[in-house]
């Protein structure tokens, strides 16, 4: 399974990397710093998984799905935020993100949630 972990904050960004395993269980990881740098990782690989920071979604986020459902791609986007879903909720699902998290009480819940992904994909 190839994932794109979208993250400016180098050291979080491995450490949430390094605790859901995905080096370890889930194959490919690329990392991309900010959406202008996924776009271009998009360009060249096709990806299972999209891990969106909350702080890097802003207008750009646009441009991002556009890409995404312009290639017929179909990842799975998984937006990781520090707040409730409720808060950014209707806003997002309307760019085409389907699954939230909040970074700070629910990475078991997403490590989890990668796991089944990955055994659903090995079938």
């Amino acid at each position: 399974m190839k994932i794109l972990y979208v993250d400016n904050k180098l050291v979080l960004r491995e450490k949430i990397i390094n605790y859901l395993g995905i080096e370890d269980m889930h194959g490919s990881i690329f990392r991309a710093d900010d959406i202008s740098e996924a776009i271009g990782i998009l360009n060249d690989n096709n990806v299972d998984v999209i891990v969106i920071e909350e702080e890097l979604a802003g207008g750009k986020l646009n441009s991002l799905i556009s890409k995404i459902n312009s290639a017929g791609k179909n990842p799975v986007l998984i937006f990781l935020t520090s707040f409730k879903r409720l808060y950014y909720g209707k806003d997002y699902e309307k760019s085409g993100l389907v699954y939230f998290f909040d970074k700070n009480t629910e990475l078991k819940k997403l490590k989890l949630f990668l796991n089944g992904i990955t055994i659903s994909k090995q079938k």
